[in-house]
């Protein structure tokens, strides 16, 4: 079978989709899947290296070309023809507009454009409600991150239940890999922690992640609390400078108890995870919900937003919190910092996380996949 797969995800700094793909591929290439994959992109991108160094027959196909959107729609669909690919894969929400003769899978990680539109940029809301409809359509599958997602594309989208697949992330082990090098200690003073105790929230700088409630939860958290001289924790914020004014109002909110570290390498964020008295996330919506799952695989006790998929995610292994509630969360990072590592609810995330793999997520990916082909030649 010859896979055909947009790769622009693994172009850039890796977020959320870049590690998906990166996962997903990187199981395959540990697998030794007996498939050629054709990895396309409009920029330079580097193969995981699992992948890279297996047997896997990989044919990489980059066409540098601006903007990415217009490469998708004009040189993408071509190119796959040329290629004989069995089957397309967009593991980015989109796909080619024109016809490319081949059948295809679509993965939507989350439906924020018809949930929480004025949270996205203009340009992305945009292709995605006018391109997202078609897209779904379009294509002979859809695989969907959570159950939520799912029932979002039923009753936003009326896309029939029996096209959708839901197949849920996995935990990495990247970041222990990345890690093994790096001394915590010595990690720890070099951002500036300086060993005291902290609470950890991860991820990109926009609108949607909620971090200006996050912070002024903490700080009302740290006014109500009493603590011995020098012993009060830090909030430490980890993530890519985003859009929306989210970046400029976290940096008017840092002081001596907020710390914003910008985006950091794998081997430093497990360093974080491992270390952190907790970890905090009050997205407002997500479609899954990658960094409290990577922070339970730690048997960091979490506090998550009790909104959207979130709580599919967590199950009883962690806190809750209404998001747009300042009060609630203060309350809840209280609950959270007191019980600490060392509680009942630590020790049930551990267990929950280390039951959901990457190895399972790209084991089903590649069925349906193949399932797909086999249902399109049966015709």
């Amino acid at each position: 079978m010859r896979i055909g797969i947009d790769c622009r995800p693994l172009s850039k700094e890796k977020t959320g989709i870049g590690y998906y793909l990166w996962e997903i591929l990187n199981q395959w290439g540990k697998s030794e899947i007996p498939h050629e994959l054709f990895l396309y992109s409009a920029r330079h991108f580097e193969i995981p290296p699992q992948l890279a160094r297996s047997n896997v027959r990989i044919c990489k196909r980059v066409f540098l070309f601006e903007p990415p959107e217009v490469w998708m729609h004009t040189i993408l669909p071509i190119q796959l023809r040329k290629d004989h690919v069995d089957v397309y894969w967009g593991p980015n929400y989109a796909m080619p507009v024109f016809p490319f003769g081949v059948p295809s899978v679509l993965t939507v990680h989350d439906m924020v454009y018809r949930v929480f539109p004025k949270t996205m940029k203009r340009v992305t809301y945009l292709h995605n409600r006018y391109g997202m409809e078609w897209y779904v359509r379009k294509c002979d599958h859809v695989i969907a991150d959570s159950e939520h997602t799912k029932q979002d594309l039923v009753s936003y989208l009326h896309l029939e239940s029996d096209k959708i697949d839901v197949i849920p992330l996995g935990v990495s082990e990247r970041l222990d890999q990345s890690s093994q090098d790096v001394s915590d200690k010595r990690a720890i003073e070099s951002l500036g922690l300086n060993q005291k105790p902290y609470l950890l929230t991860v991820g990109t700088l926009e609108p949607r992640k909620n971090l200006t409630r996050v912070i002024q939860a903490f700080k009302r958290f740290l006014n109500e609390q009493r603590f011995e001289d020098g012993s009060e924790p830090l909030l430490v914020v980890v993530g890519a400078s985003g859009w929306g004014g989210t970046s400029e109002k976290i940096q008017h909110d840092l002081d001596e108890s907020v710390r914003y570290l910008g985006y950091v390498s794998d081997a430093i964020l497990g360093v974080l995870y491992r270390n952190a008295v907790g970890f905090i996330y009050m997205s407002l919506y997500e479609g899954f919900g990658l960094p409290p799952l990577e922070a339970m695989r730690y048997g960091t006790p979490v506090l998550v937003s009790n909104s959207s998929s979130l709580p599919e995610v967590v199950g009883d292994c962690g806190l809750y919190a209404n998001p747009y509630q300042i009060e609630d969360i203060a309350l809840q990072i209280a609950h959270l910092y007191r019980d600490g590592r060392n509680s009942e609810l630590a020790f049930r995330a551990k267990i929950r996380a280390e039951m959901m793999s990457w190895d399972a997520v790209a084991k089903n990916t590649l069925g349906l996949l193949q399932r797909v082909v086999t249902n399109h030649n049966a015709r």
